[in-house]
C-alpha cells in the first residue's frame, strides 16, 4: 500500500481507499502518513457482502477507471501499483457512516450517450410518463389462465414504478401523482424540480426511446429468469437505524487489510485506491 500512498502524495492529492476491512499494519500506515506527512487519505469499507461485494468493487474500478487488486486469478499486487492504476473521481464525501463518490466535473459521457440514443430511435416523454401512457396495452391482452392474469397485473404495476419513484424521491406521494398523470392530457407529467405538473415536451423533459425500451426489456429478462429459477437467494432489506445509535455502515472504516480485495483509483481531485 505504501507505493500507492507515495504516488498520491507526490502531487499532494487526496487518496480514497476502498477495501474489505481494516486493521493491523495497514491501519497504522494510514494513520502515521496522515499525522506525520499530512497526506489526505481516507479508507472506507467496500459495500455489500460475498459476490455482491466483489461485483460492486468491479463496478467502482470500471467507473473510476481504476484497478481492482483483489481479482482472483490475477497476479496484481499492491506493491506493483502504478500511477495509471489509480482511478479518478471528482469529489469524495466521507462520514463515519457512509461515503459518496462523485464523478468528475465536465464529464459529458452520459449526455453524449443519451443524445446518440435519441438520434437513433427518437424520444418520448420523460419522468416515467412514457411508460404510464402504455397503461392501456396490458388491458388489451386477454389472459387465458390465472397465471397470465397475474402477469398482466405485474406489468401494469411495473409501468408505474419510475413515475412513482421520482415523485417519492421528491418527497411527495407517488400514487397520487401517477393517478393525476393518467387523468391528464398525453403531454402532461410531473416535474419533480418544480413540484408541479407541466407540459413535458415544452419543458424538454424527455427520454431516449432506446433507453426506456432497453430498461423494460432488461427488467423483463430478469423477471423471466426468476420465474424459472428453482432457488433464489435475495438480500434481506435492512432497516434504517438512527445515526445516533452509532450503527456501522457498509462504507465506514479506515484502510485495507493485507490480502483483502481493494480497488485502486486516483482522482484529479480525489485519488481513489
Amino acid at each position: 500500500m505504501v507505493p500507492a500512498l507515495e504516488i498520491a502524495n507526490a502531487p499532494r492529492k487526496p487518496l480514497v481507499i476502498i477495501a474489505e476491512d481494516v486493521d493491523g499494519e495497514a491501519l497504522s500506515t494510514l494513520v502515521l502518513n496522515r499525522l506525520r506527512v499530512g497526506l489526505q487519505v481516507v479508507s472506507v469499507n467496500a459495500p455489500g457482502f460475498g459476490e455482491c461485494r466483489k461485483n460492486q468493487l468491479k463496478d467502482v474500478a470500471i467507473a473510476t477507471r481504476g484497478t481492482d487488486f483483489g481479482e482472483e486469478g490475477l497476479t496484481l499486487n499492491l506493491e506493483d501499483v502504478q500511477a495509471q492504476d489509480l482511478g479518478k473521481v471528482g469529489e469524495g464525501i466521507v462520514s463515519k457512516d457512509d461515503a459518496m463518490l462523485l464523478k468528475r466535473k465536465g464529464s459529458q459521457t452520459p449526455s453524449v450517450l443519451a443524445r446518440r440514443a435519441a438520434v437513433e430511435e427518437g424520444t418520448v416523454l420523460g419522468g416515467g410518463c412514457a411508460l404510464l401512457r402504455c397503461f392501456p396495452a396490458p388491458d388489451a391482452l386477454i389472459p387465458t389462465n390465472e397465471d397470465q392474469k397475474v402477469g398482466t397485473e405485474i406489468i401494469k404495476r411495473t409501468l408505474e414504478i419510475p413515475a412513482r419513484t421520482i415523485a417519492k424521491n421528491a418527497g411527495v406521494e407517488g400514487s397520487l401523482k401517477v393517478e393525476k398523470i393518467l387523468q391528464s392530457s398525453s403531454e402532461v407529467g410531473y416535474d419533480a424540480v418544480l413540484g408541479d405538473f407541466v407540459n413535458m415536451v415544452e419543458k424538454g423533459i424527455t427520454d431516449p426511446i432506446k433507453v426506456v425500451r432497453t430498461a423494460l426489456l432488461d427488467a423483463t429478462g430478469v423477471a423471466t429468469r426468476l420465474t424459472t429459477a428453482e432457488v433464489v437467494v435475495p438480500e434481506i432489506p435492512k432497516e434504517e437505524k438512527d445515526p445516533a445509535m452509532g450503527a456501522r455502515a457498509p462504507w465506514a472504516g479506515w484502510g485495507p487489510r493485507d490480502g483483502q480485495r481493494h480497488v485502486v483509483a486516483q482522482s484529479s481531485t480525489w485519488p481513489l485506491l
